[in-house]
């Protein structure tokens, strides 16, 4: 079986521009004979929306998507993450019961999708409480930046519901290459990150349980940020899931998004990091770069005469240099422009606008970015030369707008209102804080 993981780029709140992508992957796929191409999670809308998963509206659209995707299923088998909004819930189930998500709303899952000529491909144990070619995510992630639970139901919530075992419902799907049928596991992101997780004193594997229910391969479609040491927290979570499964583990393959998306808190950056591991866990086939969209494709029936891979990892500064970097070429995504935006940065002598200017002129050139100084009698002659210096150092352009005359008018402003007759004016220290200067942290953008 010929296997394509497909690290893509994924903007967030852009469907078409990801379904175009996709379709243009998928394509290149059967050019080589693929019989399998997985996607990351939430790939066709992307994972950090914040509040538009509340919209119903919104969720619909991006299904709509899913008839291009299935369409373009013909001889060849696609596996992707998208939203499910699960309307029909009542009649596939056959009540008048109420199955609204925790939150009342219609229940709506974190999904794998799973077609194949152009019908979703089955499973090999069916139930009539999860839709037809679809997994929902079973561990649902509510920490740091994530949110899932405040959004999606659970694999164990709908056991819950319908007083159903949750191993039958985490079911292998079969599909077809070379004659063959192949039982293939699909689980999503945080699934495997398990460990943590428990159930009657156990740990909550739903690795383990596909693996018990006959998949002689397991797919993880992830949407997980970069974090410095990320791939090595990878590889210690699928060494942990084979020691739950022991001589019984089967190959692992770990596909995952890159790009930035925003969850309206936070940017956050996705590395890929897409990985193949054997029946022992260890790696075996890593994508060629971090960060870049890239088709890995691999034959299983190759496995065994691949030998394990030595991950070699940048050091830490060159690694948090690389992100950001990225995240900097990834803000016209961001903000819904087409070239890389323009910036002015207040350069106020600092460390903070000293490295970002030369952040912003390293990746996008200095001839992009316009830094600028607006001292008043608060200013050190010290801290101009620094902002001196660092234009002198990264080229770029620079101007120096004295603004001793509107802090000085917002003085007066402040010392005549006085409606408790305190007679209390301003002090120094206050004064430095009333200058009217742009953030050095926050450099402002203009379109090209």
């Amino acid at each position: 079986m010929k296997i394509a993981l497909a690290q893509m780029e994924v903007v967030a709140a852009d469907p078409q521009r990801n379904v175009d992508n996709m379709l243009s992957l998928i394509e290149d796929a059967k050019n080589q004979n693929i019989d399998l191409i997985a996607f990351p999670e939430m790939c066709v809308g992307g994972y950090l929306v914040g509040d538009k998963w509340e919209n119903d509206s919104f969720c619909l659209d991006l299904m709509s998507y899913n008839d291009d995707l299935i369409k373009a299923s013909k001889g060849i088998a696609v596996a992707y993450g998208n939203v499910y909004l699960d309307e029909n819930i009542k009649e596939r189930v056959g009540d008048n019961n109420p199955h609204p998500n925790e939150d009342g709303r219609i229940r709506r899952y974190n999904a794998a999708y799973v077609f194949q000529n152009g019908e979703p491909v089955k499973k090999v144990k069916e139930n009539k409480y999860i839709p037809l070619g679809i997994y929902t995510k079973t561990l649902l992630p509510n920490y740091r930046i994530f949110h899932d639970k405040r959004h999606f139901h659970s694999t164990i919530a709908t056991a819950q519901d319908f007083n159903a075992n949750l191993e039958d419902l985490i079911q292998p799907f079969v599909i077809e290459a070379n004659g063959r049928k192949v039982r293939v596991g699909f689980e999503l992101c945080e699934d495997l990150w398990c460990e943590d997780y428990r159930i009657n004193g156990k740990v909550l594997n739903p690795t383990k349980m596909l693996i018990n229910n006959g998949s002689e391969l397991i797919v993880n479609l992830s949407a997980s940020p970069w974090t410095y040491g990320k791939n090595n927290a990878r590889d210690r979570r699928v060494k942990f899931l084979k020691k739950e499964s022991l001589d019984d583990f089967v190959p692992f393959f770990y596909v995952n998004c890159t790009g930035m998306q925003n969850n309206g808190k936070n940017l956050v950056i996705f590395d890929g990091g897409t990985t193949i591991y054997d029946k022992n866990a260890n790696p075996i086939m890593l994508a060629k770069e971090t960060f870049k969209q890239e088709l890995v494709t691999i034959n299983t029936e190759n496995l065994e005469e691949i030998k394990p891979l030595l991950r070699i990892e940048k050091p830490r500064i060159a690694q948090r240099y690389e992100a950001m970097a990225e995240a900097v070429l990834r803000i016209k995504d961001i903000i819904g422009i087409k070239n890389h935006p323009r910036f002015v940065v207040g350069m106020s002598g600092g460390l903070d606008s000293s490295v970002i200017t030369a952040l912003l002129a390293n990746v996008l050139g200095p001839k992009n970015i316009l830094g600028v100084n607006i001292p008043t009698r608060y200013n050190s002659s010290i801290t101009i030369q620094n902002a001196e210096q660092t234009v002198r150092k990264t080229g770029v352009n620079y101007g120096i707008i004295p603004i001793k005359e509107i802090v000085e008018l917002n003085r007066k402003l402040i010392d005549d209102f006085d409606p408790f007759g305190a007679d209390i004016k301003l002090g120094v220290y206050e004064m430095e804080n009333v200058q009217l200067k742009w953030p050095c942290s926050m450099p402002h953008y203009t379109e090209t």
